[in-house]
């Protein structure tokens, strides 16, 4: 299961890193707004994400004041090992 939150993790820092890069690099211009949309829509999800797991996952960590920005960049693969206590 760790590896699994690894590569998810991974995976999201791969395409906001790709988004980034598809505005600096011109041959990833064609695969711009696929890319923008993609990001758009993985904020969104974790966002909403955010506001169903908070207060679960300020009860697992109550001291953590990074909860919001984690999940918004990494989702499930932040709060759930929270939330099993793992």
């Amino acid at each position: 299961m760790k590896l699994f939150m690894v590569l998810m993790k991974t995976a999201a820092i791969t395409v906001y890193l790709l988004c980034i890069l598809s505005f600096l690099i011109p041959a990833l211009q064609p695969y711009r707004q696929i890319l923008s949309i993609a990001v758009a829509l993985l904020v969104a999800a974790h966002a909403l994400e955010y506001a169903m797991m908070k207060a679960k996952m300020h009860d697992a960590a109550p001291g953590r004041t990074d909860h919001l920005l984690q999940t918004l960049i990494f989702g499930v693969a932040h709060w759930l090992p929270l939330i099993r206590g793992k």
